[in-house]
């Protein structure tokens, strides 16, 4: 299904696999691929497919601009992919995001700057006015989150300030130095040659060469000498990362490994996209009207957007009105099925009445226990009515296993 799909929606995934790269920049390339793959997949489930699909990248793009840590944006992502799964009418919204007190204070000191560049030094003093006894590792976190989330752009050691596009992106020295002795001739290189090419003092040049040889991405076989292992040169030869740091991998190839988009899920040419824009005009409008009226204008309006009229009903309707229509949808669910059920084994229910709900519950969308013990009351009564006594509502539901006249029904 992967490879022989619309273009145009290709270029979509790319551009979200792009963003989620960038919340597990550790991770094999196989992971955020697969992660965008479930997340298309689930939105194209269900008779509102079309309208969630065109609602993905406005879904990407707000969770990527969220105040929070790459993990947590990877983890309300997988959220957003299981409840678009279980619920076809399920649209990817996320919940306002409230900028915290310390980084509101963040960015009105970097703000006020006159280049709007600040040291680390600086907005920890800014911060301590809001909260004294902060710590400076705390302030680091909170510059590391803005950076992630694109409120800051680090601008040189030590110092951030607002994104820029004239700024040159900002590029830690333990990836420049493993970068210069990787590429040097078998991977060596002297003290003397690397001050030359970076321009950095010799005490700066000892103090990250050091720290790379901490974690052994370095070594040195004679003084003044730096060389890569050769263990760390094969993996970047076999195209895999090397972690710097938390948030920080070296690969060979700049721009980390190549990504076979045609690996990516994308839209069926026979299911064009829906602009959100129009069909957020034709919704107000839709709501404005009520009964046999609202209802043949969301038929119509259905029929000319190429979707469901029932997911599109869904988007009109008000909250409230909403959940009593999934419950009652629920509930005429449950009929269909526990009538039946309820003629062929009149005596008892086949299953344990906990554990008949769990199964159904996990079936029929809306579905609660007050529904479905409703439900079970109704039937008796209008089976009663039919001259056949159900004792199904009753106390005392089979708990050690199922008799075999209940088994055959069950199993039918």
């Amino acid at each position: 299904m992967a490879g022989t799909q619309a273009q145009e929606s290709t270029a979509d995934a790319a551009k979200w696999l792009t963003i989620v790269r960038r919340w597990c920049p550790a991770a094999p390339v196989e992971v955020p691929i697969t992660l965008v793959n479930s997340l298309i997949e689930a939105a194209a489930s269900g008779s509102s497919g079309q309208l969630r699909l065109g609602l993905l990248e406005d879904f990407v793009l707000g969770l990527d601009a969220q105040l929070c840590s790459n993990a947590q944006k990877i983890n309300k992502l997988k959220k957003a992919t299981a409840r678009m799964a279980a619920d076809p009418l399920r649209r990817p919204e996320l919940r306002p995001d409230h900028p915290a007190e310390l980084a509101r204070a963040a960015l009105a000191a970097v703000e006020r700057a006159p280049d709007q560049v600040l040291s680390v030094e600086k907005i920890h003093t800014a911060l301590r006015r809001v909260k004294p006894k902060i710590r400076r590792t705390s302030t680091y976190a909170l510059l590391k989150r803005m950076t992630d989330s694109r409120w800051f752009e680090r601008d040189f050691a030590g110092m951030y300030g607002l994104p820029s596009r004239t700024r040159k992106p900002y590029e830690a020295r333990t990836l420049q130095l493993l970068r210069l002795v990787y590429t040097a001739p078998g991977h060596e290189m002297s003290t003397a040659e690397a001050l030359a090419v970076l321009g950095w003092s010799p005490k700066l040049t000892s103090a990250t060469a050091s720290e790379l040889c901490s974690r052994k991405l370095l070594v040195k076989p004679g003084k003044s000498r730096f060389r890569v292992p050769a263990e760390v040169v094969d993996k970047l030869e076999r195209g895999e990362g090397i972690l710097i740091a938390p948030g920080k991998v070296f690969y060979a190839r700049p721009g980390g490994p190549p990504v076979d988009h045609s690996a990516l899920v994308t839209l069926r040419p026979e299911r064009p996209r829906i602009d959100p824009g129009v069909l957020g005009e034709k919704i107000v409008w839709l709501k404005t009207l009520n009964g046999e009226q609202r209802k043949d204008a969301i038929a119509a309006t259905a029929k000319e957007s190429g979707m469901d009229a029932a997911a599109l009903e869904a988007l009109v309707l008000s909250k409230s009105e909403l959940r009593a229509a999934r419950k009652d949808a629920a509930k005429e669910q449950w009929r269909a099925e526990v009538t039946p059920l309820m003629q062929k084994c009149p005596e008892r229910s086949p299953l344990p009445l906990p554990k008949l709900f769990k199964e159904a519950s996990s079936r029929i969308v809306g579905l609660t226990k007050r529904t479905f013990k409703d439900v079970l009351r109704e039937q008796k009564v209008w089976l009663e009515q039919k001259g056949l006594e159900t004792s199904w509502d009753a106390a005392g539901a089979p708990t050690r296993g199922l008799s075999s006249q209940n088994q055959k029904c069950w199993e039918d």
